[in-house]
């Protein structure tokens, strides 16, 4: 039996039957025996046949003649066969869709073409997908340039830190030697002033100095307060690297998904194969396979012919009879007269049931000569259908 609307041919498997144990002596049957064999036989395609041995002839029970024959009964083979039809398959076929959407600019390959992994198979318009991957460089380029730009504040923040922290130290270090020494030189003087050695002007100069000192001293201590507060300066630079790095990290994503949808406007060939089914044309637009629902367009059919299946359905009755790499003879509607072989490649291990009869897929592998004239069988045409005998 059949299901679907594809191209239908027959299958026919042989089971080979041993028809019984050889007897040691002639038994003599009558000819309504032997006729009731025959059909039997017939029906099961019976491949081997006695041998007649004796030919008689004897009385009826009314005394007319009747023919009698004695034949010797001997062990042979009873030759059942599986008929199914159904359709030729490549070993792979893929459905061709694109990622991307827009209108069909280049079709290089046409129906029946042989393709390799890789080749242009359609073009989409790539205009749009152009502009948008220019308008992520230009964005790229500017995340880029403010990120070098907060990297150079960062190094500048930290060269002046560096060099404001020296000189303060350098400053404080300095300011407290001036001031002990100014403060030794002071208590001195104060006491030259008190035994009336120096004048008050000369005391005055002394006291001025002091007060110098003090005051360079606060301010040395100032600019290492200060120093410290470029710290947070520096802090904030960090931040900002940090930020702009992320920024060029988008925008350098955002640019290579730009470059893979411009990638995507050219759909290639993922295998080598044979054009099998094509469903568009130049100046067609098409819908992705990614943003619509429905799966996209179908473009193309690609399929593998280094290998050919016939595809059929066997009824439970007979799948019992059918094992792996069982023969089979393969009759295609193309060539009438001609006849392929096969073996049973997959046999389905649960049946399917339709208007309640149950069968089987079973896949049957074309091999031997001539398995370059058959081609799949285009759905819902009955071309390139087989029959299989085995």
């Amino acid at each position: 039996m059949h299901r679907g609307g594809g191209p239908m041919g027959q299958i026919v498997l042989k089971r080979p039957r041993r028809s019984g144990s050889p007897g040691p002596n002639p038994m003599r049957i009558n000819r309504r025996s032997v006729l009731a064999g025959i059909a039997f036989s017939g029906l099961l395609l019976l491949s081997g046949c006695g041998k007649i041995a004796s030919k008689v002839t004897g009385k009826g029970e009314k005394g007319e003649d009747e023919e009698r024959r004695s034949v010797i009964v001997q062990s042979g083979d009873f030759l059942v066969s599986v008929s199914a039809t159904g359709r030729v398959i490549p070993d792979l076929e893929v459905e061709v869709t694109s990622k991307a959407s827009g209108e069909i600019v280049e079709m290089p390959f046409d129906l029946g073409d042989v393709v390799k992994t890789g080749d242009l198979l359609i073009r989409l318009d790539p205009d749009d997908e152009e502009r948008n991957v220019r308008k992520k460089q230009n964005q790229f380029s500017s995340a880029r340039a403010s990120r070098d730009k907060a990297r150079s504040e960062l190094e500048l923040s930290r060269s002046t830190h560096q060099t404001s922290q020296t000189n303060a130290e350098s400053a404080l270090k300095l300011g407290k030697t001036r001031l002990a020494e100014l403060a030794a030189r002071f208590e001195r003087q104060t006491k030259l002033f008190e035994e009336g050695l120096i004048s008050e002007q000369e005391f005055e100069v002394e006291r001025t100095a002091l007060q110098d000192a003090e005051t360079g001293l606060t301010r040395a201590r100032a600019g290492i307060i200060e120093t410290q507060s470029l710290e947070h300066v520096i802090e904030s630079r960090v931040q900002d690297v940090a930020l702009a790095e992320v920024e060029v990290s988008d925008a350098q994503i955002e640019l290579e998904e730009a470059q893979e949808r411009l990638d995507e406007t050219e759909v290639r060939a993922s295998m080598d194969g044979i054009i099998t089914a094509k469903h568009v044309e130049p100046g067609m637009v098409i819908s992705s396979a990614l943003a619509n629902v429905g799966g996209g367009t179908q473009l193309l059919v690609l399929s593998d012919l280094t290998r050919l299946y016939v595809l059929t359905a066997v009824d439970e009755t007979d799948i019992g009879g059918i094992r792996l790499g069982q023969e089979a003879i393969i009759k295609a509607d193309a060539y009438p007269d001609k006849t392929f072989s096969g073996k049973v490649f997959h046999i389905a291990p649960v049946g399917i049931a339709v208007t309640s009869v149950v069968s089987f897929d079973v896949k049957v592998e074309v091999i031997g000569e001539g398995v370059d004239k058959l081609r799949p069988a285009s759905e819902g045409s009955r071309s390139w259908s087989a029959v299989l005998e085995s």
